[in-house]
């Protein structure tokens, strides 16, 4: 996959999180247990999702790679949807 400088820049996004039933608890603790400063903030919703995250990092390599090496790899995780915030904060 072809990268740009773009890339490279801080990203802000937020993380829609799908569960299997009865594991909205379980992939919440482990989300927060995880040895990483990048989730600012996590949510329980009702709806099609269970769970959301609001993560910052350094640009889109390293949100790529925390959503597939570590929330994914999460027992009890079914799906993520990622948005990535498209305004500076």
């Amino acid at each position: 996959m072809m990268r740009n400088k773009k890339d490279y820049k801080n990203c802000t996004a937020f993380v829609l999180i799908q569960t299997r039933k009865g594991f909205e608890r379980e992939v919440g603790e482990e989300i927060l247990k995880l040895d990483n400063p990048l989730v600012e903030n996590l949510h329980t919703l009702y709806g099609e999702y269970d769970l959301i995250a609001k993560i910052k990092t350094n640009g889109a390599i390293e949100l790529e790679s925390f959503v597939l090496n570590d929330i994914r790899r999460i027992e009890g995780v079914e799906n993520t949807e990622t948005l990535i915030v498209s305004d500076k904060e």
